[in-house]
């Protein structure tokens, strides 16, 4: 409850030193008036009285002191200074053509509308897109963990790196394992920028962040069952009570739309890959050729070999194997 003190104080005071406040409310009182009033047409009202388009200065009338903060009272508003023709010319013209203006009001309205609707449809399947080629990427990235491709240990990755004979293809290297944690299993952690302030990163500096952050990582965080997705989403919105059946109903819908995102995204790299571009199996394998030793024993490989069918044609064809012992070591790299 306010003082009568307070009260006092208030009078011809705005409830607010926002003028969207005073439009707002404004507004209400005009639905809450007139009841069928569209509520883009109600608020006229509130934007003449913040102009002061019809003023009369009536507040000059009032006697008494002014406060000290009161910078001075608007007068005269721009309807009452124009000669009287105009304003009788201008009220007649408003009566006969106001349904008209409404209509075309709404005509503008609607079409601004449908216009920022389709900016937003545009967006939103640039977003789509975008989302799409980010998650075959994190696709690509998620299954290389996963395969020879990826150094798990420091003596693994220092043996690797060293076994690469120069600097460019030394920094594509370590780059590719940070980016299997960071894209391909999402851990944040594992980021690192490629320069700063101009300069880049060498393959070194980089190998230490991997060999210090990013390969630790494994001890700390869960590898995902699939890679991350960043599909534009509606924000998140706070609950009250209970779920209702539309929620739900828009929970399942979203889940849906996921579900979809993920299989369209893999059909696209199906598509690629039989028009030759990129190849999944390729990217798995390790950037270095086996070393020609012992060790090579059990190791799992696809040779091509040539063969010849009853009409004397020359054919070819791939066979998978693992190796069971080495006759001969011809070099060892």
């Amino acid at each position: 409850m306010l003082r009568d003190d307070e009260l006092k104080a208030g009078v011809g005071v705005d409830a607010s030193n926002s003028v969207s406040e005073s439009l707002h409310l404004s507004s209400m009182l005009g639905i809450e008036h007139y009841g069928t009033i569209c509520i883009d047409h109600s608020a006229a009202e509130g934007q003449t009285r913040s102009n002061n388009d019809f003023g009369r200065g009536h507040r000059d009338l009032v006697t008494g002191k002014r406060t000290k903060n009161k910078v001075g009272y608007i007068t005269i508003g721009s309807f009452h200074e124009l000669p009287p023709e105009l304003k009788e010319s201008l009220i007649q013209w408003a009566r006969e053509y106001a349904r008209r203006n409404k209509q075309d009001f709404d005509l503008w309205l609607n079409r601004q509308k449908a216009l920022r609707r389709k900016k937003e449809v545009e967006k939103l399947e640039k977003e789509y897109a975008d989302a799409t080629e980010d998650y075959i990427v994190a696709i690509y990235f998620f299954e290389q963990y996963s395969s020879p491709r990826c150094w798990k240990t420091v003596t693994d990755t220092r043996e690797e790196y060293g076994r690469l004979s120069s600097e460019s293809p030394r920094l594509e290297a370590v780059k590719e394992q940070i980016l299997i944690r960071y894209l391909g299993l999402g851990w944040s952690a594992a980021h690192h920028p490629w320069s700063t302030s101009g300069r880049e990163f060498s393959s070194n500096e980089l190998l230490e962040h991997l060999v210090n952050v990013v390969i630790p990582l494994a001890k700390e965080l869960e590898v995902p069952a699939e890679p991350p997705v960043a599909l534009p989403a509606p924000p998140e919105m706070i609950e009250l009570g209970t779920t209702s059946e539309l929620g739900k109903s828009i929970n399942v819908t979203n889940s849906e739309k996921m579900e979809k995102f993920k299989a369209d995204a893999r059909l696209e790299i199906e598509q690629r890959e039989s028009r030759g571009e990129g190849g999944r199996w390729s990217e798995m394998q390790k950037l270095t050729p086996p070393l020609m030793n012992k060790k090579l024993v059990g190791f799992r490989i696809e040779m091509l070999f040539s063969y010849y069918e009853e009409d004397g044609a020359k054919c070819l064809n791939w066979y998978q194997g693992t190796v069971k012992k080495m006759l001969m070591q011809i070099r060892s790299v």
